[in-house]
């Protein structure tokens, strides 16, 4: 069976098609239902313990943010990994830290990482491929860079036989 997780992220709404054509190539994440986003906090609870109280705490959260925009600025790597960096990186981060206030028990990618370092991914465990993933991310997205994008609200979304499905937006102010 597989692992029942949740995630809280950032939908880029505003995200050209090229963006979702790479990542289907390159990241299985998006071929399973995640869209191009930032990821605030993941994993975040099992889908079946969130409850309305957890519910209502995000809310609280999210009603205190205004939306803003950003641009995604360059290209950029972890092992394995090939992402686009944002501008108003601070902004994400203060997201995160603001969740983690109500939720103490659950850190950024399980607190494996010292530093919260948010990013849009393009390309995940790419193992061999890793090289030519990333030449070719490079040939056809340097030239288009930067993307001006919004970030316009926050998504919690859950894991469900394999797939993940939006369990509740969270609208930021205008």
């Amino acid at each position: 069976m597989k692992k029942r997780e949740s995630v809280i992220l950032v939908p880029i709404l505003s995200a050209p098609p090229l963006l979702k054509d790479l990542r289907d190539r390159y990241d299985s994440n998006s071929l399973h239902g995640i869209p191009p986003h930032i990821t605030i906090l993941f994993p975040f609870k099992n889908p079946d313990e969130i409850n309305e109280k957890d519910i209502d705490k995000l809310k609280k959260i999210f009603l205190r943010v205004k939306g803003f925009s950003f641009v995604l600025k360059r290209i950029n790597t972890f092992p394995e990994v090939v992402y686009l960096e944002p501008s108003e990186k601070e902004k994400f981060i203060n997201l995160t830290k603001e969740v983690m206030k109500d939720f103490p028990n659950y850190q950024p990618y399980e607190g494996k990482f010292t530093k919260i370092n948010p990013h849009l991914t393009i390309g995940h465990e790419l193992g061999e491929r890793f090289n030519e993933a990333l030449k070719n991310i490079r040939k056809e997205i340097e030239g288009k860079l930067p993307i001006k994008v919004k970030a316009q609200e926050v998504w919690l979304m859950k894991s469900e036989n394999g797939r993940w499905r939006l369990r509740e937006k969270f609208p930021l102010l205008i």
